[in-house]
């Protein structure tokens, strides 16, 4: 079983309390979770991904855009 940690930049952690409720950021913590892997690949980065995640009634384009950091095992 492979090991993630989630690690917050101070303006991450602002934004999130903006946007999301907490069980938003439960629901796309486990989204990340159960597929690392499924944001886009930003080409020449090592890894950083690219994620939309739908909040409220908004859907994906009016949801929320998240840059995240995965190292394939």
């Amino acid at each position: 079983m492979d090991f993630l940690q989630f690690i917050e930049t101070p303006f991450f952690s602002k934004q999130r309390d903006i946007l999301l409720t907490e069980d938003e950021f439960r629901e796309f913590q486990q989204v990340l979770l159960l597929n690392p892997s499924s944001g886009a690949l930003i080409v020449g980065t090592g890894g950083v991904r690219k994620v939309r995640f739908a909040i409220g009634q908004k859907g994906k384009s009016g949801g929320v855009r998240v840059i995240y950091y995965y190292q394939e095992p």
